[in-house]
């Protein structure tokens, strides 16, 4: 398998991201690739997993890690963990000081979180459902 930061302006790209979010999340609304940095990881030609990382404009040198899902035939193979370093890097190479995202229910994807250092926070102003976790990584500078 193969993790690619891809073109999201490419046709095809866009597809393989929307098939993506409709299956791994079909009660969410689809997020629009258009915009942030996007990541397939491939089995061949077959998409396994996807994630997401866009800049927070109202936090300086702050990235939110949007969206990562992994179908359920790929899941247990590291892939999660490996989007999570693949963002990782390419925010520090964009100058990140923090990275922040959330979960929702999703022990498995916390407990990725928690491996890699990120801290629970609470934001000044909650925006997702009320079970939503705050997560939060803050870059030795």
């Amino acid at each position: 398998m193969r993790t690619r930061l891809v073109d999201t302006s490419r046709p095809g790209i866009r597809s393989a991201l929307i098939f993506l979010q409709n299956q791994l999340f079909p009660s969410d609304e689809v997020v629009d690739p258009e915009s942030g940095h996007w990541w397939i990881t491939w089995d061949g030609e077959v998409p396994a997993a996807f994630s997401a990382m866009r800049i927070v404009p109202s936090w300086s040198h702050t990235f939110y890690l949007a969206r990562c899902g992994v179908l359920s035939n790929y899941r247990g193979q590291g892939l999660q963990r490996h989007m999570l370093q693949r963002r990782e890097a390419l925010a520090k190479e964009l100058g990140a000081k923090r990275l922040i995202t959330t979960t929702y229910r999703n022990p498995r994807s916390a407990n990725n979180l928690i491996a890699k250092g990120y801290l629970t926070y609470e934001p000044s102003t909650r925006w997702g459902a009320p079970d939503t976790i705050y997560w939060i990584k803050e870059f030795p500078q």
